[in-house]
């Protein structure tokens, strides 16, 4: 992780702008999301983000990813946020307040990770229009609750199980 200009002036209006971070955007020019260190966690102030998009994020040439990362968004301006990375992560915003940080957690990217992937929507709508996996959907079309198979009744415990029943005592003679 590269050093930067950290400190409470971070992420004011005057503050050096970085480029730890590439980021490439289909809508708006990639300038338009600055970046800013709190502390010793990288923001991507994405307060400017309405309506529906995605932006796609790298680490700079020669550069690695920040250890700790937050995005910074204008609740009501957005409904959903998610990240996709290693793993992916929805997260609804709050209809109404302040802009706020939303930590990423440590597990969503790692060092290998090439690129994180952030897309918004509406509130209400799914971020991603992907659809539901093959398993988690049933016969109807409709997305099943468990997609888990029972076994049948009177069926013992699966091979390798342990249970908590207690063996039974037999009298002593």
């Amino acid at each position: 992780m590269r050093s930067g200009s950290g400190g409470a002036s971070a992420g004011r209006a005057g503050a050096a702008a970085l480029h730890e971070l590439d980021i490439s955007a289909a809508a708006g020019a990639p300038d338009s999301w600055r970046q800013y260190w709190r502390r010793n966690t990288l923001v991507v102030d994405l307060t400017a983000a309405s309506g529906s998009g995605s932006i796609t994020l790298k680490p700079a040439s020669g550069a690695a990813w920040p250890v700790r990362l937050a995005l910074r968004v204008t609740p009501g301006a957005i409904g959903v946020l998610e990240v996709r990375a290693d793993q992916r992560l929805i997260l609804p915003i709050t209809p109404a307040g302040k802009p706020t940080d939303l930590e990423l957690t440590p597990r969503l990217y790692t060092s290998a990770t090439k690129q994180m992937s952030i897309i918004w929507g509406p509130n209400g709508a799914p971020a991603s229009r992907c659809p539901p996996t093959r398993s988690s959907v049933g016969a109807t079309g409709s997305i099943r609750r468990n997609a888990r198979r029972r076994r049948p009744e009177g069926a013992g415990p699966r091979a390798g199980i342990r249970t908590n029943a207690v063996p039974p005592l037999v009298p002593s003679g």
